[in-house]
Formats: structure tokens, C-alpha cells, sequence
């Protein structure tokens, strides 16, 4: 049975529209595309090897603009009750850099009719703060004192999803990018629903809503509306509670090229602020690249265990 969704989306942006000034962690516009980043419950639940590859940037042509880059990958193993993932990414203004270094596990179980994840995740974040570039009046100033720090990460989580419907839950213990000059660390929580909606024979909406918050912030929620054509590209819009609104696109690259069942998806998606006051979040292009390495056996294998493997984007 179909799951009406809508009312808890909108509810939910609702009772947590309002103003955020923060900058939260590793923050990516078309988070479906990226939930390995911030969940590591959800490494291992495609069902086949997925591999992402990250660029995001902010003021482009701007000197010293913020800008992420960076790789991802996750594998289901041992009849697909265990995965395990790998991320690798850089942040970067001009005068700080972070190196995120983390591994993530998870373990799956059946759970009304659906799949529940746990996971974990450990790591490390290199945080280099380099003042040398700064234009000041004072050199011998005590504050300007260059930093390279190695801090843990640690973080959990859960994901659960069904044909029609997927939601999660998860935290990070980690020192980000815009963080007082020790980086002392701090816990970032992400919650996450979103499905999938037929609205006529080819076309199908796929809400999502993802809620982050951060001690000393207040809270930060975003809405995607994509309209899905058939199996080959999607187009919508996004609203963030910081009158952020966002512009989103994906091309399944696969189906234009009449290639193998491998899937190569690309995401393109555009940031630009309604309210002066943050007008620097503005201007900031996001590409995500995923390849979907799907084997040859799967089918065979699935039929023998004579289960049904529903992945997140419900092809």
C-alpha cells in the first residue's frame, strides 16, 4: 500500500521553519544522492557497489571561496546483512582546510516489511588553519597563529527504508570547518525522510525532507520536490528554512547511452538565497557523479533467496 507522506513533510518543515545561521558539517543540497556522507546506517542498503564523487562550490570566481571535493564508496556483503563504506573529502576557504577521513559499517534486519540498518562510523579530520593570506594592520597579533590539528570522528545511526518510503536518524562527533580556533569538537544530528509518489504513468515525485542541527546553532531544514520522468532524468526545486531556494537536476547517463544495467547518475544542483542577510550562501553549484555497479548475478542470487530488494531511488 502506497504511503501518503506529504502531510509529515510538510509538518515537519513547519514546525522547524525558521532562521539558521549555521554552517553545519559536509552539508550537500542534494542530500539523496549523499547519505553515506552523514548516515552510516545507510552504507551497504542499494544492494550493489555504489560509488560517488563529490564538487561544490560557493561565490564561484571568488578568491578563497568555500569549495568541497571529495569520493565515496559503500559495498553490501555477507547476503546483504552487512556493509561497509568509505569516504574521503575536502573542505576548503581560504584560510582553513579539513581533511575528512571515515569508515563506516552497518548490519541490516527485516522489520515491517521493510529493512532496518544500524551503523557506525570512525575516523579522522586533519583541520589546517593557515592566517598567512590575511590582510591585517598588526602582524605580531597573538590570534594569527596557523593550526594543524588530527581529530577523531565518531558517529551512529539508523536507517530504515520500504518500496515507498525511507527514513533515518543519525549523529557525528566531529570538529567542522567554521569552528572557533581550538576545534573543539562538536555533535552533528541529521534526521531524514523522504519516498516515492506515482503521479501518473511516467512521472513520479520524490519528496524529501532532511532536518540538521548542531549545539550552539539552531536547528536547519530543507525540503526537495523532484518530479522523476520515467527512468531517465528528474527536475525540481528546494526550499531551506535559512530562505535558501535550490534548483535541482539528474540525468541517469546509462539510459541515454542504452549502456549495460550499470547505473551512472548525475546530479546538478543550485543555491541562491532569498534574504540579504545571508546573501553568502548564494551562488553555489553542486555536481554529484554516482556509479551503480550492479552485477550480472543479482538477479539470479535474489530470486534464490526468494526475497524482494527495494533500492532507495525505487528503480
Amino acid at each position: 500500500m502506497k504511503r501518503k507522506i506529504y502531510p509529515i513533510l510538510i509538518g515537519l518543515l513547519s514546525f522547524f521553519c525558521f532562521h539558521s545561521d549555521a554552517q553545519t558539517q559536509l552539508s550537500v543540497t542534494s542530500f539523496p544522492n549523499a547519505i553515506q556522507l552523514f548516515n552510516p546506517a545507510y552504507v551497504g542498503t542499494e544492494d550493489h557497489i555504489n560509488v560517488s564523487v563529490f564538487n561544490k562550490t560557493q561565490w564561484l570566481n571568488t578568491t578563497g571561496a568555500p569549495s568541497m571535493i571529495g569520493v565515496s564508496g559503500h559495498i553490501p556483503f555477507n547476503y546483504e546483512r552487512l556493509g561497509a563504506g568509505l569516504n574521503l573529502l575536502k573542505e576548503e576557504t581560504a584560510t582553513v582546510q579539513s581533511l575528512y577521513v571515515n569508515a563506516n559499517a552497518s548490519y541490516k534486519i527485516n522489520f515491517k516489511n521493510g529493512r532496518l540498518s544500524f551503523g557506525i562510523r570512525l575516523g579522522m579530520l586533519q583541520r589546517n588553519e593557515n592566517l598567512g593570506g590575511l590582510v591585517v594592520k598588526d602582524q605580531n597579533d597573538v590570534l594569527l597563529t596557523n593550526t594543524n590539528q588530527l581529530l577523531p570522528e565518531v558517529g551512529g545511526g539508523f536507517f530504515y527504508k520500504q518500496r515507498n518510503l525511507y527514513t533515518g536518524l543519525s549523529f557525528v562527533r566531529s570538529a567542522g570547518i567554521y569552528l572557533e580556533s581550538n576545534a573543539r569538537l562538536k555533535n552533528y544530528y541529521h534526521f531524514i525522510v523522504g519516498g516515492s509518489q506515482k503521479i501518473s504513468e511516467r512521472l513520479t515525485l520524490q519528496p524529501a525532507l532532511k532536518l540538521q542541527y548542531t549545539g550552539d546553532f539552531n536547528p536547519y531544514a530543507v525540503l526537495l520536490v523532484p518530479l522523476k520522468y520515467e527512468e531517465l532524468f528528474s527536475v525540481g526545486a528546494g526550499y531551506g528554512t535559512a530562505s535558501v531556494v535550490s534548483f535541482l537536476a539528474s540525468l541517469n547517463i546509462d539510459k541515454v547511452l542504452g549502456t549495460t544495467s550499470n547505473k551512472y547518475v548525475l546530479s546538478y544542483a543550485y543555491d541562491q538565497s532569498l534574504n540579504k542577510k545571508t546573501d553568502y550562501i548564494g551562488n553555489t553549484h553542486e555536481l554529484i557523479l554516482t556509479l551503480k555497479f550492479i552485477p550480472s548475478e543479482k538477479v539470479d542470487r535474489i530470486l534464490r533467496r526468494k526475497v524482494t530488494v527495494s533500492p532507495l531511488f525505487f528503480e
